[in-house]
């Protein structure tokens, strides 16, 4: 039953933004850049496209690129490791200074 009801709201959240794409598509488009108008078919295609180009697949992305989600903090880790405590307040106020 939990797998039938997984199926059914992820068609109607695919519904939904089938839609909304469609219907955003429809009301910018023609409009802004003299574009066509198109259907709910083509709306789900343009989502494909756009989930294929930029967004990938989640962790196993088609983008060809495998990496470690930790691997920037073990970098900062090992680089700051390595700093006297003057280098790590020069660090610190640069980044600070750039944030604010």
């Amino acid at each position: 039953m939990k797998i039938l009801r997984v199926i059914f709201f992820g068609l109607v959240f695919i519904a939904a933004m089938g839609f909304l794409t469609t219907t955003l598509w429809n009301w910018l488009i023609p409009t802004l850049f003299n574009g066509p108008k198109i259907i709910f078919a083509q709306a789900l295609g343009l989502m494909l496209l756009g989930r294929l180009l930029v967004g990938g697949w989640g962790k196993g992305s088609s983008n060809g690129c495998s990496h470690d989600d930790n691997a920037w903090k073990a970098k900062w880790k090992a680089r700051v490791t390595g700093m006297s405590e003057e280098e790590k307040e020069a660090f610190k106020k640069r980044f600070c200074d750039k944030w604010d």
